[in-house]
């Protein structure tokens, strides 16, 4: 059976555009990705922090008369109960922040997961824990120089389940 011109040529019209669609579509999907690649790049993660340790620069600018001393030190870091979260960092993150605690003296740190995702890392405190939180954000600080300590937040019932909550975000 001989085929007529006309069928071979809707063949080779149909073949075209199926190639043509199928290569339009992974074009856009590759520029997508790339797209998404760029903009993750250029935020900063708990990952590259944990990284690019704080330059001898800046630490060497800082000398202990330059931070002013807590004005209440009534604390006990072995009693504070400190609960650590974690809020969307890679799984275990918020084991290697209590085993940094624990070394550091705050015997009572716990380490579990959040019901939400958060970014950075944050030290939350309730009323009248700023030094204590001052102290577990220095603490952090000695690994994750972008660290933030900020009140409790009354939307968030577990920014507030211990006097401090630290919830170590993406």
């Amino acid at each position: 059976m001989t085929k007529s011109k006309d069928e071979l040529f809707g063949r080779m019209i149909v073949s075209i555009t199926i190639l043509v669609t199928v290569s339009a579509v992974a074009y856009f999907g590759y520029i997508g990705y790339l797209m998404r690649e760029s903009l993750s790049s250029n935020r900063t993660s708990i990952k590259t922090l944990e990284k690019d340790p704080v330059p001898a620069s800046v630490t060497s600018a800082l000398t202990p008369t330059d931070t002013p001393a807590p004005a209440d030190t009534s604390f006990q870091k072995e009693t504070l109960p400190l609960l650590v979260l974690n809020g969307g960092a890679p799984k275990g993150s918020a084991a290697v922040l209590v085993t940094l605690l624990k070394a550091d003296g705050f015997a009572k740190a716990t380490a579990g997961s959040s019901t939400a995702n958060y970014s950075g890392l944050i030290v939350y405190r309730s009323d009248g824990n700023d030094v204590a939180a001052e102290a577990v954000r220095k603490t952090l600080e000695t690994k994750y120089p972008s660290v933030s300590v900020q009140p409790a937040d009354p939307k968030r019932p577990e920014t507030s389940k211990t006097p401090v909550v630290v919830i170590f975000g993406k």
